[in-house]
């Protein structure tokens, strides 16, 4: 299986999905979402997708954005804002990889520390 990236109009990251081809690919998509498959998906809601094949050097790059966000978050110290700052890019990089359950994680804990210094963090 190859893995694809899918992006909407807008270039946000929608998520990485395998597949046989891109087909196969945005069928997964589209099931992600609730939807049979890709033609429900347009017949419903319209718009349009972008898929890329990802390639070793995609993941390369990827690695090292997401090592050099994690290094800033250690490196924020005592500035919450700072760290929660590198959080948040960081919970974006990882949404954009395709792992979800990493980047809420990160948003929880962004969350977590604009409430110790009495800031609300919108969803």
């Amino acid at each position: 299986m190859t893995q694809y990236r899918i992006e909407s109009e807008a270039g946000i990251v929608m998520g990485i999905y395998e597949g046989a081809d891109e087909a196969e690919a945005l069928d997964a998509y589209a099931r992600d979402a609730g939807y049979a498959d890709y033609a429900e998906v347009r017949a419903t809601v319209g718009g349009a997708v972008t898929v890329h094949e990802v390639t070793a050097d995609d993941e390369a790059r990827d690695r090292g954005r997401l090592e050099n966000l994690r290094r800033a978050v250690a490196e924020s110290g005592d500035d919450w804002e700072r760290e929660a700052t590198a959080r948040t890019a960081l919970a974006l990089a990882l949404r954009e990889s395709g792992d979800e359950a990493g980047a809420t994680e990160q948003v929880e804990a962004v969350r977590a520390i604009a409430a110790e210094h009495g800031e609300e963090v919108s969803p």
